[in-house]
């Protein structure tokens, strides 16, 4: 039996790629943003429908999302586009009632919202994607 070199670590080691630290901590974020999500429509159950529909849709494109990035998976960066989509979209419709006198704001928010968004974006786009016998 001959001996493994320093340069070579064997077929079970563990390989860490680039970025995989703050992969994990984007996607348990997200994780849990879908708990606060779900977590909130317990506490505070909404009679409207649209409501609980939007609240349901985020929280199935943040499961997807965080999935994505916690696996490292090709499609991360997509996922993560819908979810921001998604955020987006809910953060826009949900508060406009609250406050309709303030087009000015919203289009604020959603200008630094979404710059915000596409730097995530970008980030998980660039995420090297987990080696073939890593992804079990």
């Amino acid at each position: 039996m001959g001996q493994r070199g320093a340069e070579d670590p064997g077929p079970h080691a563990a390989t860490v790629h680039r970025g995989s630290r703050s992969a994990a901590l984007l996607a348990i974020v997200l994780g849990y943003l879908v708990v606060a999500a779900l977590f909130m429509g317990i506490v505070f159950p909404e009679e409207d429908t649209e409501v609980m529909a939007f609240r349901l849709a985020y929280a199935a494109c943040t499961v997807v999302a965080a999935i994505g990035l916690w696996r490292q998976r090709r499609w991360a960066g997509m996922a993560l586009a819908v979810w921001a989509g998604g955020a987006l979209l809910c953060a826009v419709v949900l508060t406009q009632p609250l406050d309709p006198g303030a087009p000015l704001r919203q289009a604020a928010f959603v200008a630094l919202f979404s710059g915000l968004l596409w730097l995530l974006y970008r980030y998980a786009r660039r995420l090297p994607p987990a080696r073939k016998d890593e992804q079990t």
